[in-house]
C-alpha cells in the first residue's frame, strides 16, 4: 500500500495489545477516508480476495522483507472470523 504522497506505509507485525490493534485500525481508516491511502481493491469482495492472495503469498514477503510473524492455523481462524464479522456487524 501506499499513502497519497507515494511513500510506502509501514506495516505492524508485531505484537500488540487489543487497544493498540484498534488504534492502528482507526488510523488505517481515516488515512483511508482523507485519501491519504491510496486503496487499489474498490469493492469488498475483490478485498477479500486480495487478503486470500496476500496470504497465499506470504511466505515471500516475509523472505523478501526480513520480518518474522506466523500465520498459524488459530491465527487465520480468527482472522476469518473478524472478517466474516465485518461483513455483517453494524
Amino acid at each position: 500500500m501506499q499513502l497519497a504522497d507515494g511513500t510506502g506505509i509501514s506495516f505492524y507485525l508485531l505484537l500488540m495489545t487489543k487497544e493498540t490493534f484498534l488504534l492502528k485500525l482507526s488510523e488505517l481508516v481515516s488515512e483511508v477516508n482523507e485519501g491519504k491511502l491510496a486503496v487499489e481493491p474498490t469493492d469488498v469482495s475483490k478485498y477479500l480476495e486480495n487478503i486470500g492472495n496476500w496470504i497465499q503469498d506470504s511466505d515471500g514477503y516475509q523472505n523478501n522483507t526480513d520480518q518474522d510473524f506466523i500465520l498459524s492455523d488459530e491465527n487465520l481462524k480468527s482472522l476469518y472470523q473478524v472478517l466474516v464479522a465485518g461483513l455483517v456487524y453494524e
